[in-house]
Formats: structure tokens, C-alpha cells, sequence
């Protein structure tokens, strides 16, 4: 998915710079299909890119215990017990 992204980022960007040389050099407006398609471009680079993204993640995946014994039940608890102990006062 990121490919795509990057695709379609290549060719909104092209588009783009392409309208600006032929109608900025031209001095004269852009006509609406036109910038309607470069704004369509524009929101599906947004959509690609912010699908593409979402399969990362900025943590540190939690560790997975997948023994079905009671001990490694335990562990888990214990470990999630200090983890979020709290200050027990005096």
C-alpha cells in the first residue's frame, strides 16, 4: 500500500506542477475540471497515505504469552501487577 501511496503522490505532484507551468506561465485561471481533478488527486494521496500508515506502530509491541499453563498466567499477572503498582501509603 505504501507503492501506491508513493504513486499516487508522484502523479498528484506531476499534475500539479504541470498545471502551475502551462496556466501560471499563461497568467490565467485554471480552468474547474481541472482543479477538481487535482483536488480529487490530492484528498486520494491523503487517503493512500494515511491508510498506508496505519499498519505501523510507534510502540513497542506488548509481549504475548501464549502458554495456556497456569504459570505463565501467573507471570503475566505478576507482571502487569508491578507495572502498574500503585504507592501504597503508610
Amino acid at each position: 500500500m505504501l507503492y501506491a501511496a508513493y504513486g499516487i503522490y508522484s502523479l498528484t505532484l506531476a499534475v500539479g506542477l504541470g498545471f502551475f507551468w502551462t496556466y501560471d506561465r499563461k497568467r490565467s485561471a485554471l480552468p474547474k475540471k481541472w482543479f477538481i481533478t487535482h483536488i480529487f488527486l490530492a484528498v486520494l494521496t491523503f487517503i493512500a497515505w494515511t491508510s498506508a500508515l496505519s499498519g505501523f506502530t510507534w510502540q513497542k509491541p506488548a509481549k504475548i504469552y501464549r502458554s495456556p499453563s497456569p504459570w505463565s498466567n501467573y507471570l503475566r499477572h505478576e507482571q502487569l501487577r508491578r507495572r502498574y503498582q500503585r504507592n501504597q501509603g503508610p
